[in-house]
C-alpha cells in the first residue's frame, strides 16, 4: 500500500490521483469528515468525474445525524484494502486525519466499548470545559493522554468513560503483518502552505456557501456544531449575517493554518522507519516535479 500524507491543502489528493492513474491504484479516504454524505465542498471531496475515473473508497459512509467513529471506520478500511488487493490493484491511502491514518497504517486498535445514544446526546450537550472536568474525574489516564484542545477527542473519550463507568483501557497497536507500506509525506514550507490555504479558501467560497445554505434548508446545520468540520461554522455565520465575508474567510484561513500546524507536528513524529520519504516543497515549481518524484519512489517500492 502507498500512503500519501501531509497537511491540509498540501496537494495530497492530486498526488494520490496521479499515482492511482499510473499504477492501477484505488484510493482509500482517511479524512474523518469526508465520511459524511452531506459534506462535500468544505471537505474537498473528489468531483464525480474523478470518482468515475479512479475508484474511491470510504467516502459517504454515513450521515451527519448518525455519526461515525474510528471503531466504525477501521474494519471497513481493512475490508477495502483486502478487496483492492484481491483485484491486484494498488491501495492508496490519502487523508489528513492522523487518527484514521494511524489506525490503518499502524494497526491502532481503539477500545471496543458500545456507547448508548443517550450518553452520546448527553456528552454533546456539554461545553468543552465541563466535558474535560467530567473526563478528569471519570478517566484521569484518558484526560492525560488525549489532545484536550480537540472537542471531538474529548467528547469521544468522555463517551467511552461514561459507557464503561470509569477508566477505559488505552488503545493498542497491532500492525497487519501482510501489509508493506510506502509512506510519502508532503512537507510544503509554511509560507507556501499558508498561501495555498488562502487561495483554496477563496476558490471554494461560493460553492461552499451554497452547500451550507442547503444544509440549513434541510435542518442539518445543528449537526455542524456536533461534528465541527473545519470552516463550516464560519460559512454558516456568514449566511446568517453574523459575520462579513472577509471575516469568515479570515477565520477559516486561521483555523486551517492552525490545523496544518498540528498535522505537521504529528507527521514529524511518524518519520522513523523503512519506506518513509519526506518530500520537502519550498518553491512552487517543486510541486510540478512532485508527481515524477513520487512515481519514481513508488516504482522502486513496487520493484
Amino acid at each position: 500500500m502507498v500512503a500519501v500524507l501531509g497537511p491540509t491543502a498540501g496537494g495530497k489528493s492530486h498526488l494520490a490521483e496521479h499515482l492511482a492513474a499510473e499504477f492501477e491504484g484505488e484510493i482509500l479516504n482517511a479524512d474523518a469528515s469526508a465520511v459524511y454524505r452531506e459534506l462535500s465542498v468544505g471537505v474537498t471531496k473528489p468531483d464525480p468525474q474523478t470518482r468515475v475515473r479512479i475508484p474511491h473508497h470510504l467516502l459517504d459512509l454515513t450521515d451527519l445525524a448518525s455519526g461515525f467513529t474510528l471503531v466504525d471506520y477501521l474494519p471497513r478500511a481493512n475490508v477495502a484494502i483486502d478487496e483492492i488487493a484481491a483485484r491486484r490493484a494498488l491501495p492508496i491511502l490519502v487523508g489528513g486525519s492522523g487518527l484514521y491514518s494511524r489506525a490503518v497504517l499502524d494497526g491502532y486498535l481503539p477500545p471496543q466499548v458500545e456507547v448508548p445514544m443517550e450518553i452520546r446526546q448527553q456528552v454533546r450537550s456539554l461545553d468543552l470545559s465541563l466535558a474535560l472536568e467530567r473526563l478528569r474525574d471519570l478517566d484521569p489516564g484518558a484526560f492525560a493522554r488525549i489532545d484536550r484542545q480537540n472537542p471531538r477527542r474529548v467528547s469521544r473519550a468522555l463517551e467511552l468513560a461514561m459507557a464503561s463507568g470509569g477508566p477505559v483501557v488505552a488503545a493498542t497497536h497491532s500492525p497487519r503483518a501482510d501489509l508493506r507500506i510506502l509512506r510519502l509525506y508532503l512537507a510544503p514550507s509554511k509560507e507556501l502552505l499558508d498561501t495555498r490555504i488562502r487561495l483554496r479558501t477563496l476558490e471554494m467560497w461560493d460553492p461552499w456557501v451554497k452547500e451550507v445554505d442547503q444544509l440549513e434548508k434541510k435542518g442539518l446545520v445543528k449537526w455542524l456544531e456536533v461534528r465541527k468540520p473545519i470552516g463550516y461554522g464560519s460559512v454558516l455565520a456568514y449566511t446568517r449575517d453574523e459575520m462579513s465575508k472577509e471575516q469568515a474567510i479570515e477565520e477559516i484561513v486561521a483555523h486551517t493554518i492552525k490545523l496544518a500546524k498540528k498535522q505537521r507536528t504529528w507527521l514529524k513524529r511518524e518519520m522513523s522507519g523503512p519506506d518513509r520519504h519526506w518530500l520537502e516543497l519550498n518553491h512552487p515549481r517543486e510541486w510540478k516535479r512532485l508527481p515524477e518524484r513520487a512515481s519514481q519512489l513508488t516504482k522502486e517500492f513496487l520493484g
